[in-house]
């Protein structure tokens, strides 16, 4: 009873605060500076044209391939050493058994 009491007074009290985050958006307002700032169309099509492939992509995007690859070799190997997998085995076994 006198956690039910303490919640309704809790949900009384903060139903007396203001929120003006909450307040914009329920009257459809957005608050100051909500606005994002509008960028120069000139500047991303020559950002754009920038990131394009070139002659020199390709030996990069090789270069990067082959390190991916190498990364997926190595986590190819087992997680478990043999020593650990007979001790986790073992622990199952245990458990399986009760």
């Amino acid at each position: 009873m006198t956690r039910a009491l303490a919640v309704a007074i809790l949900a009384l009290v903060s139903a007396c605060s203001d929120f003006p985050q909450v307040d914009a958006a329920l009257r459809g307002t957005p608050p100051p500076g909500a606005y994002p700032t509008i960028a120069a169309l000139e500047g991303l099509e020559e950002q754009a044209l920038q990131s394009r492939l070139n002659k020199n992509s390709g030996p990069a995007l090789a270069a990067r391939a082959a390190r991916l690859r190498a990364r997926a070799r190595a986590l190819q190997g087992p997680v478990l050493s043999p020593p650990e997998r007979r001790r986790l085995l073992r622990a199952v076994q245990r458990h399986q058994a009760r």
